[in-house]
């Protein structure tokens, strides 16, 4: 199964100033969203995760490479700045701005539903194999003692959380010389490229390929590129809110195949949708009446039969749910989401886990009928 490996990038300051760029991002807070930042009363670590599917009773199993805190990570961060800039100074420069980008954050994401199809020891080589070839894709331009990372395995799928202060091999603070187009060059074609080495099937991530419009005229360039930037993704989303668009995204496309499936009597009338919520297969069972409830018609004489036209047989109910059920469960899960968001940080309830785990579980089933019905197989009538 080739997979793409999702590396999105940020740099990290400790006060946006009026130049900040779309991919900075407060120092702190996403280190705290990483890394270990407290401990409760029951002496269990925990981290300021607002995500649906984050459990905290998880975070223990977390592997760490470098700083497991968050605040001695930021500390050790700014320490490495100040000295920076201390040097810079001393030797008649100028001192870095308060403002000024110091540090930078990367996550390494596979796709969540492929890291759980794989046992205990596959995860374990994957983990290490994505960070090896982290390491050398990026040799050039980022320091090898900058780098602090945390296998995540309390959200839906294990993923690396990568950050450090933004030094360069030549020992400068720089995140302009980290977080730039050669950054993204070396996370979606050269990791991709040192994964497949290590017998990992990740294929890259090409948006916009500068060695494609070697050969193009301008016009052919200004298409390609306006192409290119059509497609590329909104940066600078949350991730609780490119869950929800996701997940709004999926069920407007389960809801259209279940128009379809009532359409057709697909797969003999069950519910794909009431498949992907609950698991259950309705089958298309007309309900049977009682016994005594059902009385014998009279057998028509063959006169009368011969000059009646013949009737369709009655096909049994399919059990499928209409549109407005499936609307209304649509919208109390919006109205559920909307009174999640307004709860404090790292606020997780056993419903929302409950959920979260269900959903996980039946993803890959209801990816199966998807899947089945776009090849459109000759068995595809059978039921199930």
């Amino acid at each position: 199964m080739a997979i793409k490996i999702g590396c999105p990038a940020v740099k990290l300051v400790t006060a946006r100033g009026k130049n900040a760029g779309k991919r900075s991002a407060k120092l702190q807070g996403v280190l705290c969203e990483g890394w270990e930042c407290g401990v409760k009363a029951d002496g269990t670590a925990y981290r300021m995760c607002h995500d649906a599917d984050y459990n905290p009773a998880l975070t223990a199993q977390n592997v760490y490479v470098g700083e497991r805190n968050a605040y001695r990570l930021g500390a050790a961060i700014q320490s490495e700045a100040m000295e920076y800039s201390a040097r810079r100074k001393a030797a008649g420069k100028r001192a870095m701005r308060s403002t000024a980008a110091i540090g930078y954050s990367i996550i390494l994401k596979p796709p969540a539903e492929y890291v759980n199809g794989l046992d205990k020891a596959e995860q374990a080589r994957l983990a290490q194999d994505l960070l090896d070839a982290f390491r050398v894709a990026t040799a050039d331009f980022i320091a090898e003692d900058a780098i602090n990372a945390v296998w995540q395995v309390d959200e839906a799928g294990g993923h690396w959380h990568i950050a450090g202060p933004a030094k360069t091999p030549a020992g400068d603070i720089d995140a302009d010389a980290i977080v730039n187009p050669r950054l993204y060059t070396a996370l979606n074609r050269v990791l991709p490229n040192e994964m497949r080495q290590r017998k990992w099937d990740v294929v890259e991530c090409v948006n916009y390929d500068p060695d494609a419009v070697r050969d193009m005229d301008a016009d052919e360039k200004a298409a390609y590129k306006a192409e290119a930037k059509a497609r590329r993704p909104t940066a600078g989303k949350d991730s609780r809110d490119f869950k929800a668009q996701r997940d709004a995204a999926r069920l407007a496309e389960l809801e259209k195949l279940e128009a379809w499936c009532k359409a057709t009597k697909y797969r003999n009338g069950c519910s794909l949708y009431e498949h992907f919520k609950t698991g259950k297969i309705t089958p298309a069972v007309a309900p049977q009446k009682p016994a005594e409830a059902v009385q014998a018609k009279p057998k028509a004489s063959a006169s009368d039969e011969a000059g009646k036209p013949s009737e369709a047989p009655q096909r049994p109910s399919t059990g499928v749910k209409s549109f407005e059920q499936m609307k209304a469960e649509r919208d109390a899960a919006t109205a559920r989401e909307a009174l999640r968001s307004t709860q404090p940080r790292g606020f997780t309830s056993p419903e929302a886990a409950r959920l979260a785990e269900q959903f996980a579980a039946r993803k890959g089933q209801a990816d199966a009928l998807i899947a089945d019905i776009v090849k459109g197989d000759d068995d595809s009538q059978r039921t199930l």
